[in-house]
Order: structure tokens, then sequence, then C-alpha cells
């Protein structure tokens, strides 16, 4: 069962592209933003795609072998946890009293670095997908 490649685009990548970007923003909400309205966006978002994850896998051919979607659902997921481990992270962080002066600092690294190292891994990831779409065809 051949999908053509707009289908996937449709219903794979830029659903699971618009949920990465969704779990991104909580880095960016004020800091005195209710940790429950931000990790819950996060947990809706990881829910989502676990679903979105098992929809594009009934959708491809059954193989051996992981195929570019399986690693497109990998790296969304991935992101996913990552912003979910960080605002975990920072949330202990906040009220533990040993914490350092520097942990603002480190706040402001983790939300340069965390977007920074998501476009490269989707950088990569198109890269390479578009290199062995097109030396196929």
């Amino acid at each position: 069962m051949q999908r053509n490649p707009s289908y996937m685009i449709i219903n794979a990548y830029i659903p699971s592209s618009s949920i990465m970007l969704m779990t991104i923003v909580p880095l960016y909400l004020r800091e005195d933003t209710h940790f429950a309205t931000t990790i819950t966006l996060v947990l809706t978002s990881i829910l989502c795609l676990f679903t979105a994850t098992q929809s594009s896998i009934d959708h491809t051919p059954k193989t051996a072998y992981l195929k570019m979607i399986d690693y497109w659902n990998l790296l969304s997921l991935a992101v996913t946890l990552a912003n979910f481990f960080t605002l975990v992270l920072w949330e202990i962080s906040d009220h533990d009293r040993r914490a350092s002066g520097n942990w603002k600092q480190i706040k402001w690294w983790m939300r340069v670095a965390l977007p920074l190292i998501t476009l490269i891994a989707l950088m990569v990831y198109w890269i390479i997908a578009a290199a062995m779409y097109f030396e196929h065809i």
C-alpha cells in the first residue's frame, strides 16, 4: 500500500510539526505561569503524538527496518519529551532552596539551546529525507 508523499505530509508531518512547536512555547511563557498549565499542554501533546505515531504506523507498509516516517515520529517524541523533562527540572529547581544563583542564566541557555537543537535536527532530517526521495525517483 504505497501512499503518495502529499498524504504523509498532510497527515503526519504537519500535525506533528505543529505539536512540536506547541511544546516549545511553554519554555517562553512568563515565569509565574502555573506549572500545571504548561505541563498539561506538553502531556497532551505527547498523547497526541502517540496517536499520530500509531496512525502513521497503521498507514505504512510493515517492514523489518525503520522507515523515514519512523525516524520522524521518534524525533518528534524526543523533542516533546525533552521539553517535558526541561519543564519538570525547572519546577523542581524553583522549589529547591539550594538552587544556585546562576539558575536564571541556565534557563536562558535552555530556552535557546532546545529550540536550536530541534531546528538543527529537523533540518538534518529533511536533508536526508530529500536526498533519499530524489535518489529513488
